[in-house]
């Protein structure tokens, strides 16, 4: 669908589908076809193959279609020039809440650390939590070349809370990892709740500003950014820089004023220039 398709990664997608797409295959079509030959009558079984391919083909859609790479083909370019979802539903399990929240008779802690990448770190820090009686909630790991960059949020009884916080800085066998461990406050209750909610994800050639670019985009909207994570992707000799981010409104006009939202929002696509970009929209009661 595109002028210059990349082969090859047409068929690494087909590899990594097609034990999905074919049991869904015949799980469809072997009853049907049973059902068509043995039960029904002679005159109705081209009704009954059009009526087996009409479900399978919405199944497959559901499946696989509107992809990020060719969504703007498949739609014919709507409002965000890509496969724009409304989906209306709470927005509390994914924007208004969060383990801070949720068990208000625990203390919290954000705990980063970050040092020379070798096996076994992430196996050091979990244990170390977990025999403080910390639970670990959130965390995300990655290495950048040598280093190991590691950010937990771990959850933890007021009791045990002064114990693990000295025991993170004190021990020797954590000390290459540079730890930094404070306290997560509570965010004001008489702070009003989300009322739109986005999924933003952004696919496009590596170039600088482009993350500057999608955030300023978003903060000209007075919409928050929740969580961001960005990554760069190789296809051959061509460096993807890749986005999701998370944004929030508080403002309710916004949900009335939704498509222009949208719209505006997905303006960012030829201002970048942009592959693609893919907005989910939660809305909420």
């Amino acid at each position: 669908m595109k002028e210059s398709p990349d082969v090859k990664k047409c068929l690494n997608e087909y590899r990594k589908n097609m034990k999905e797409d074919l049991l869904a295959l015949w799980k469809v079509w072997v009853p049907a076809t049973f059902a068509n030959f043995f039960f029904a009558p002679m005159h109705l079984r081209i009704v009954g193959v059009a009526a087996t391919s009409l479900i399978w083909t919405c199944i497959l859609s559901v499946m696989r279609g509107g992809d990020v790479e060719h969504a703007d083909d498949l739609i014919g370019g709507a409002v965000t020039g890509a496969s724009y979802q409304l989906l209306q539903e709470n927005l509390d399990e994914r924007f208004n809440t969060s383990p801070v929240e949720m068990d208000p008779h625990l203390e919290h802690i954000n705990v980063s650390a970050a040092g020379k990448q070798r096996p076994g770190l992430v196996a050091l820090m979990a244990r170390h939590v977990a025999r403080h009686g910390g639970n670990v909630t959130h965390s995300k790991m990655v290495r950048l070349g040598q280093e190991f960059i590691m950010q937990m949020h771990v959850s933890v009884p007021p009791e045990n809370l002064e114990g693990i916080l000295a025991s993170l800085k004190s021990n020797p066998a954590l000390g290459e990892l540079n730890i930094q461990a404070t306290r997560c406050g509570k965010r004001d209750i008489t702070e009003s709740k989300a009322v739109l909610g986005m999924k933003i994800h952004c696919v496009g050639s590596d170039k600088p500003g482009m993350l500057a670019g999608i955030a300023e985009k978003i903060s000209a909207k007075n919409m928050s950014i929740e969580n961001i994570e960005t990554e760069l992707r190789m296809h051959g000799d061509k460096r993807e820089f890749v986005v999701n981010a998370y944004v929030v409104s508080k403002n309710h006009s916004d949900k009335d004023n939704l498509l222009e939202i949208v719209k505006d929002i997905g303006t960012i696509k030829d201002d970048l220039g942009l592959d693609s970009i893919n907005i989910r929209v939660q809305a909420g009661k």
